[in-house]
């Protein structure tokens, strides 16, 4: 109760977190994790609720913008085996399939997508939410592709920005950031 107590105002007004629910377990002996303690158990003097497990399970499954254009941030590049370049990375928005024309931002390169690996595999789709790896070839992609890079649809591709306004959060930090100050954004 203590942790709650101090925990919550700050997540509330500070983080601006709604909705969030505090569950009781031990990482040690691995109570209320999957299963309520039996009666009789300290936990149960002050904390009547679901164990961890159910809690989770009630939660609501993300939204996935598979209805929008493509985005897909590239995590790494390598050179494919096969020829072409393969680009890891996370699908934020919509799909990416194998024979898809694709542009890479911010260069603006065309490319053409060969092949789609996801969960370990070939795969010929990955959609929003996904992590995949992408085999892709066109020209110039050997200099043009670096992490931090977005492949979108040709019809549709991205803006770039030099200036961005973020309301940051920063928890544990070893040195301040003050005005002025150079950082990097991932």
């Amino acid at each position: 109760k203590m942790i709650e107590s101090t925990v919550r105002p700050f997540l509330l007004k500070q983080v601006q977190f709604l909705g969030v629910k505090f569950v009781p377990v031990s990482g040690l002996t691995g109570d209320n994790l999957t299963e309520a303690p039996p009666d009789g158990h300290p936990l149960k003097k002050w904390y009547n609720g679901p164990p961890l497990s159910d809690v989770i399970d009630q939660f609501d499954p993300p939204k996935r913008a598979d209805e929008k254009p493509l985005r897909m941030t590239v995590g790494d590049v390598f050179k494919g085996m096969t020829g072409g370049l393969t680009d890891s990375g996370r699908v934020e928005t919509g799909h990416i399939e194998t024979g898809d024309r694709v542009l890479v931002m911010p260069n603006g390169d065309l490319a053409q997508v060969k092949s789609v690996q996801s969960d370990g595999g070939p795969s010929e789709i990955c959609f929003a939410g996904g992590q995949c790896m992408v085999n892709v070839t066109g020209q110039n992609l050997d200099q043009s592709v670096g992490v931090g890079h977005v492949i979108c649809h040709p019809d549709s591709p991205c803006r770039g920005v030099e200036r961005l306004k973020v309301k940051l959060v920063i928890f544990n930090i070893a040195v301040p950031i003050t005005s002025g100050y150079p950082v990097e954004l991932h």
